[in-house]
């Protein structure tokens, strides 16, 4: 994404320069999707924190 090679989906509260938002209506529609978030048990209190923000910055969209 960063060499101007990737288009991908992403949350609008993670589109931060140099990345760009995509206004295009040539795109096809996104539709549905699932993101999976796999921890390893045991992995800390750092990592829960961080597993949380990355949950509550997709649901902000």
């Amino acid at each position: 994404m960063l060499a101007d090679l990737a288009v991908t989906a992403l949350p609008k509260s993670l589109i931060r320069p140099p990345l760009k938002r995509l206004h295009n209506e040539s795109l096809p529609p996104l539709g549905d999707y699932q993101v999976s978030l796999v921890k390893r048990p045991g992995s800390g209190d750092a990592s829960e924190v961080l597993a949380e923000r990355v949950i509550e910055a997709f649901r902000e969209g």
